[in-house]
Formats: structure tokens, sequence, C-alpha cells
């Protein structure tokens, strides 16, 4: 799934800690809603709903980095993924 992740009920939220720095995102994503929502320090920089949900990648400002929120679906679930500088973050 991702770094650290748990369910609770149809959503899924996922947590990683940027290398280096004194980051977290976080990720909710709702299966059945098509929730997104990306958290960055406890702050919410992008939340939306998809009505058909194929997965999707999010580019993010953190401080002068951009990072990518990456949902990828699979046949019956989805894994999530963060690139910071073009590298996978795990």
């Amino acid at each position: 799934m991702g770094a650290n992740s748990s369910r609770q009920q149809e959503i899924n939220t996922t947590v990683w800690n940027l290398p280096g720095q004194e980051t977290t995102v976080i990720l909710r994503h709702g299966e059945v809603s098509g929730l997104r929502e990306v958290t960055v320090n406890g702050k919410v920089v992008l939340t939306e709903t998809r009505k058909f949900d194929n997965g999707s990648k999010h580019e993010v400002k953190v401080g002068d980095k951009t990072i990518n929120v990456i949902i990828i679906p699979s046949w019956l679930s989805f894994s999530y993924r963060l690139d910071c500088g073009g590298k996978e973050v795990s």
C-alpha cells in the first residue's frame, strides 16, 4: 500500500515521512467515494473526489521541492506511491 497504511471503512490512509526533512505527507483515499485528500504537516493541500476511480497523480509543492502522490489502480484494489525529486519515498 505505502509507507504506513491503514484501512478505516472504505478510506485508506497512507503516511510518508520525507527523508532529511521534518515533513509528513498523508494521503487519504476513498476507494468507493473517490476521495483524494493530501495533507502536508497537518495542512490539507489537496481535496478532490472522482466519480470513476482509475488512479491519479497529484503534484504538490513542499518548500522548494515538488512531490508526486500517485494512486495506482490494480484489479481489485489500489497501491500508493510518493515520489520526491524523481525518487520513490518508502
